[in-house]
């Protein structure tokens, strides 16, 4: 399957199950009320937005992933294959890597609203992607690590390969890492901008060569 499309397929489905997840929770945060004040108002009204903003942004995700589907039918594989050069087991890397591609569409929503001036809206969601980011790509490297660890034909794909397998997976994993880091740190500090860009190159880097590396192991 062409990596083009693999990771097109992928981050589309990523972000269209985080627009998913977000909308559910905005629309069950709706029926609670906005509360009194204080943490769990910041809180609710964090949640509230990011719903929004992955709602609208789920037509354009779903006409991406239509796109990387197709890409991938005109492949020997055909359509069917558009998620299996994703990675050994796909379904747990995509799900897992749902948190971190969605938190990097959350965190330059969140410069968005600093540009426009709505500073408060915006540290409250770039604290809350911060996290969510952070707690995503900590899961997902360790799913990678306990392939690496516990899998013998993944780990002899990717370590004994002799065509860079292995430092695709290492580049990609350092390049998650960092993405967290700074999408942590940001969060932290409630200033999306411009290390929201930063964690998302990161992070787009990291999960292209993730890919790469499954697709050199077993090509």
């Amino acid at each position: 399957m062409p990596f083009a499309a693999a990771v097109i397929t992928t981050l589309s489905v990523q972000l269209l199950i985080g627009s998913l997840l977000h909308g559910l929770v905005k629309w069950g945060l709706s029926r609670l009320g906005a509360g009194q004040g204080g943490l769990r108002r910041r809180w609710i009204v964090a949640w509230s937005e990011t719903g929004r903003a992955l709602v609208c942004l789920a037509p354009f995700a779903a006409a991406t992933g239509l796109f990387g589907v197709v890409l991938a039918g005109r492949t020997t594989g055909g359509a069917s294959s558009a998620l299996d050069g994703v990675w050994f087991q796909p379904l747990g890397f995509l799900l897992l890597g749902v948190t971190p591609a969605t938190s990097c569409y959350l965190m330059l929503h969140a410069g968005g609203l600093e540009a426009a001036g709505r500073l408060r809206l915006a540290r409250a969601v770039a604290r809350l992607s911060g996290e969510l980011f952070f707690a995503g790509a900590l899961s997902q490297l360790i799913f990678v690590w306990s392939e690496l660890l516990f899998h013998v034909p993944v780990r002899r794909a990717l370590v004994e390969s002799s065509d860079g397998a292995g430092l695709a997976m290492l580049g990609g994993m350092v390049a998650t890492g960092c993405a967290a880091f700074v999408a942590v740190t940001a969060g932290l500090a409630g200033k999306p901008r411009p290390a929201s860009w930063f964690a998302t190159i990161f992070f787009l880097f990291g999960e292209s060569s993730l890919i790469a590396a499954h697709q050199i192991a077993t090509g």
